[in-house]
């Protein structure tokens, strides 16, 4: 297998609703000279990933004092575009038409910085925020739960880099990993089996999530930083061979990072043990193992900082060996 970067490549999919999208992660070739194409390249999902927002100018004005339906023709104006707002699902977060907003520095700023200024400003949150999508010379601004509802879009991964295990068996427990991590690391909330309307399934190789669009960029991002872990920072023979990994932390105690990665990684024969003398955890078990380990420990460290554990890459570890069997009698 090719041991280097890979890539993810789009196949549109006929569904029901015309929205489904397939990503195969393929490697790519050392004389390949044109990139891949993005996602966003899909006329299918275009829309649904935000593209039509590039190359808009910043805000000219600031805000202050005018009423709420005003400040949200000006955040129009860098789009040159028509302004269509979603008053009822407003109401539902008490906003409305003559809702007085105080002065807000929106100059310079761009629209979706000034929609977050707003959803800071009158104290809203997860899916109450403020969003906006700019399509055809119209502006649509409702809540982001409004968006995410409309929006939700069911993609087929291929998962087979990630899942290969021998056994059925097996490979029901990397699955069970594999959707944990995704579901925990990528916006909590969203997912069915947190309360949200989000899903995630694996059959046979294929992993299915049905979620809104944006969703869709993050699980991208996890993905490739799955597989790419997993053919550069483990050795390449032997599967199933356990080896021993150990990964700094920076910003937290390994203590309190080793009772979550031991939790979501419980389906996997491996084991976890934090060293407070250096700061680190000791991961010992398979490639599934540490591969999920990598991702998940650079993710709540990042976290730990405050920062946002879904765009630094992974930490490398500090020290890599294969674990010694016991010799035979």
């Amino acid at each position: 297998m090719h041991q280097g970067e890979y890539h993810l490549v789009p196949r549109a999919v006929a569904t029901p609703d015309g929205t489904g999208v397939s990503l195969e992660l393929v490697p790519r070739a050392a004389g390949d000279a044109e990139p891949v194409p993005v996602l966003a390249d899909l006329p299918i999902v275009g829309r649904l990933f935000g593209a039509e927002d590039a190359g808009a100018s910043a805000l000219e004005q600031n805000a202050d004092g005018q009423e709420l339906r005003n400040v949200l023709l000006m955040l129009a104006e860098p789009y040159d575009a028509s302004v269509h707002t979603y008053w009822n699902d407003l109401e539902i977060i008490d906003l409305a038409l003559d809702t007085h907003v105080e002065f807000m520095p929106f100059e310079g700023q761009s629209v979706e910085k000034a929609l977050a200024m707003l959803s800071d400003h009158y104290g809203l949150s997860g899916d109450d925020r403020l969003d906006h999508r700019v399509e055809n010379g119209l502006m649509e601004i409702a809540t982001r739960r409004f968006f995410d509802q409309r929006e939700i879009t069911l993609v087929s991964y291929d998962a087979s880099e990630l899942l290969f295990a021998a056994s059925p068996l097996e490979q029901s427990g990397e699955s069970e990993t594999l959707m944990e991590l995704i579901t925990t690391l990528v916006e909590p909330a969203v997912w069915e089996r947190h309360g949200g309307l989000a899903s995630i399934n694996v059959a046979g190789n294929r992993l299915f999530v049905n979620a809104p669009a944006r969703i869709h960029e993050r699980v991208v991002w996890l993905l490739h930083e799955l597989v790419t872990e997993r053919s550069a920072g483990v050795p390449a023979a032997g599967d199933d061979a356990a080896v021993v990994v150990v990964y700094p932390v920076a910003n937290t105690s390994a203590d309190a990072v080793a009772g979550t990665l031991a939790a979501t990684l419980r389906h996997f024969n491996g084991s976890v043990a934090p060293d407070a003398q250096t700061n680190t955890l000791i991961v010992s078990g398979s490639r599934a193992v540490q591969q999920a380990a990598g991702v998940l420990i650079g993710a709540l460290d990042r976290d730990a900082a405050g920062g946002d554990g879904l765009e630094a890459p992974t930490p490398r570890p500090v020290s890599l060996g294969r674990e010694k069997t016991p010799a035979a009698d």
